[in-house]
């Protein structure tokens, strides 16, 4: 069975990434493709760069679980096998 895996653009800005967050918590593999790579790595480290309310928690809980990374890279997609 193979697991559940989405790729998101834009997955890091104020829409992305509660989406992110929300498949994530679903449990999917999650890739938030953005070209802030400043905010991804804020993100990649647990850290929220703006307020969105109950997002740490969840961002924490998935980034323990390898289920949510960011990234500006878009070759990752290939890695992720979407």
């Amino acid at each position: 069975m193979h697991s559940k895996t989405i790729a998101i653009i834009g997955g890091s800005g104020h829409v992305g990434l509660p989406l992110g967050l929300k498949f994530a918590e679903k449990n999917f593999n999650v890739l938030c493709i953005d070209k802030n790579i400043k905010i991804n790595t804020l993100l990649n480290k647990g850290i929220l760069p703006y307020e969105e309310e109950g997002a740490l928690k969840i961002l924490k809980k998935t980034l323990k679980n390898n289920k949510i990374k960011f990234t500006d890279n878009y070759i990752e997609v290939k890695k992720q096998s979407i």
